[in-house]
């Protein structure tokens, strides 16, 4: 039992606390001493005390047993959240949340759900506090600055004709020339001569064959044929 706890096993996986605390409550209930190594016990020092050397027992009461492992998890599961703090703490992002409303100028959304400008400068932010009084008093600039501040585009440069398609079409033209390219320098160099199974003379008598030999009589090339005119139906 000494051995399997402080041995073999304590160093392959049944040294951490979630399997040490069955054996441990187990053992009590059967031996007067349970041998562990120092490692495990280490952290329980009012459930055992020392035999000699780097052994340490725990006493069968089941009382002792259990302060001793609940000492054991308030420790372990201190240790265990401060480590992940600090990670936690090493590791932070600043992300945005996409999950907060967004601006986006759409023609079908007239007024989006935010404003277009989020932080306020300070010449801004003594226009939105004369925007509260008349708008008598405000110049034709101010109000374009406070159209501004709420919306970045208007309906008419929603609406405004795009020179893109200009772009595209010229990089369409631009592939489609370097293909036609491609394809005229393959056929001059790569490409060898067409088989004799093009030529028409070829054509004409496979087809005489295939006319010969009644080929798909029902709905077919044969079908077609007028064997007795010896000509193609009309």
């Amino acid at each position: 039992m000494a051995r399997g706890l402080s041995g073999k096993w304590g160093s392959e996986g049944w040294g951490s606390a979630g399997s040490l605390y069955p054996l441990m409550a187990w053992a009590a209930r059967f031996s007067p001493f349970v041998e562990l190594g120092c490692r495990e016990v280490s952290e329980v020092p009012e459930a055992c005390h020392m035999v000699g050397g780097c052994r340490r027992s725990l006493p069968r009461s089941r009382g002792a047993a259990r302060r001793g492992l609940a000492l054991f998890r308030s420790r372990d599961t201190g240790r265990r959240g401060r480590s992940r703090r600090a990670v936690a703490a090493e590791s932070v992002v600043k992300s945005e949340d996409f999950m907060l409303p967004a601006y986006v100028d759409r023609r079908d959304y007239p007024l989006p759900d935010v404003a277009h400008v989020k932080h306020l400068s300070a010449s801004q932010k003594a226009l939105k506090e004369k925007e509260k009084a008349s708008w008598s008093s405000l110049s034709m600039d101010e109000k374009v600055e406070l159209y501004r501040i709420k919306f970045k585009e208007s309906f008419a440069e929603m609406n405004r004709r795009s020179n893109e398609w200009k772009t595209v079409v010229g990089t369409a033209m631009f592939f489609i020339g370097i293909t036609a390219l491609v394809i005229m320098w393959e056929k001059l160099y790569v490409y060898g001569p067409l088989p004799q199974t093009f030529d028409k003379e070829w054509v004409a008598m496979q087809t005489k064959r295939m006319l010969d030999m009644k080929v798909n009589p029902i709905q077919g090339l044969a079908s077609k044929w007028d064997y007795e005119k010896n000509e193609w139906k009309k």
